[in-house]
């Protein structure tokens, strides 16, 4: 069997799935990787395939690189999907495109599929060398995995170890067409200029020992870190700043970029540790608060905690023995009357029975109010909140 094609069955049969996408540039990567699908999906060995193409408007012929993508993919039988993208003008251009491209692909999916990108062992080196110069932590330096999970959704690079040279002698084997972009030979991008360095010097056996050294290394520091992190660990989503003080700031910044990593998955470390440092110096009585991947990051007193904030609920009049407040919990009416529930409003009216209650000023907008009172005061009338919620509420 070639050597690409067992490179990409072996990763996918062990790869729990829904379906599969692929995203397609029409470079000769990922053409490669497209062929190598469709044998797989020809003799069997991979079913409910989807090409999706992206344009990032960057390009005055990448409408046409569009099409030529769409006959392709049809040609094999394939779903085919094209969407343009906007990418942000004050971040760097090939940051803002891989953004725009993945949140355009998850867009598409399910959480129970899995992307496939046609990254190779020469983009590995690149990008250990690109993170480098731009400053990466160690962890950053291992480069890209075979399968990472970014924001929930599963990646697999299944030619992440094969050299360049291999796609080539593949793409000229089975005569297949790709586009050639003009860009990739332009010195205007820091990447391309790595690129063309590397082609001039041999680093492989280098890099490959560095990242082994870096594996087992990393491996160590989170095999110590881990029983600190777990005694300052209140919940998964809740830590104790009291806990973390007991640790050198080298430390506290660890711990908490694993936390971030562990509730939002990939974060930066220079991102974590700039809101760390917001969150650790506000004083007790401020509740600061940092958003990233969409959820929210919060310090209340002595513990930051992660939750994804719910939307408000509306005004609900009901008879029923369960009202459902959706993310907000339920409310359980032990006398069977017609209540009223709406979210409260005054909450400066309630803010020392609130404190005294533990419920940080960022949830006091979602206690309900039941005709009129805040739910608090009443016996025969509960409430029962998200499970994210129960350290502080108390009643």
């Amino acid at each position: 069997m070639d050597a690409l094609l067992k490179h990409t069955k072996d990763l996918l049969i062990n790869t729990n799935h829904k379906s599969i996408w692929l995203g397609v540039s029409g470079g000769v990567d990922s053409m490669v990787l497209l062929h190598l699908c469709k044998t797989l999906y020809d003799i069997g060995d991979i079913k409910h395939f989807n090409v999706v193409y992206i344009n990032h408007q960057l390009h005055p012929d990448a409408a046409v690189w569009g099409e030529f993508v769409k006959r392709t993919t049809y040609h094999y039988n394939f779903a085919y999907h094209a969407i343009s993208v906007d990418c942000r003008k004050d971040i760097g251009v090939e940051e803002s495109a891989r953004d725009a491209r993945y949140n355009a692909i998850f867009s598409l999916m399910q959480t129970e599929d899995i992307l496939l990108t046609a990254h190779h062992h020469d983009d590995q080196k690149e990008t250990i060398l690109f993170r480098l110069l731009r400053g990466s932590s160690p962890k950053g330096l291992l480069g890209m995995h075979r399968i990472k999970t970014i924001m929930g959704y599963t990646i697999c690079r299944p030619l992440l170890n094969c050299k360049k040279s291999l796609i080539i002698a593949y793409a000229n084997k089975h005569n297949i067409e790709y586009i050639n972009d003009s860009t990739n030979a332009s010195m205007a991008f820091t990447r391309n200029r790595i690129r063309k360095a590397l082609q001039l010097i041999n680093v492989q056996e280098g890099i490959n020992t560095s990242r082994m050294h870096l594996v087992r290394q990393l491996n160590i520091i989170d095999e110590l870190l881990l029983p600190m992190m777990q005694s300052a660990c209140i919940s998964p989503h809740i830590l104790c700043l009291d806990q973390l003080s007991e640790h050198s700031i080298d430390i506290q910044n660890e711990i908490f970029y694993r936390f971030l990593f562990k509730n939002l998955g990939d974060v930066s470390h220079t991102q974590a540790f700039s809101l760390f440092e917001m969150l650790r110096s506000a004083k007790k009585d401020k509740y600061p608060i940092g958003r990233i991947n969409g959820k929210s990051v919060m310090r209340y007193r002595n513990i930051i905690t992660v939750l994804e904030l719910p939307v408000v609920y509306q005004t609900i009049t009901s008879d029923l023995i369960t009202i459902d407040l959706a993310l907000s919990g339920y409310i359980i009416n032990t006398n069977g009357i017609k209540i009223t529930v709406e979210p409260l409003i005054e909450k400066g009216k309630y803010k020392k029975l609130l404190q005294q209650k533990g419920i940080p000023s960022w949830l006091r907008g979602y206690i309900p109010m039941v005709n009129g009172k805040i739910i608090f005061d009443y016996e025969n009338i509960k409430w029962v909140p998200p499970k994210t919620w129960l350290h502080w509420i108390s009643a």
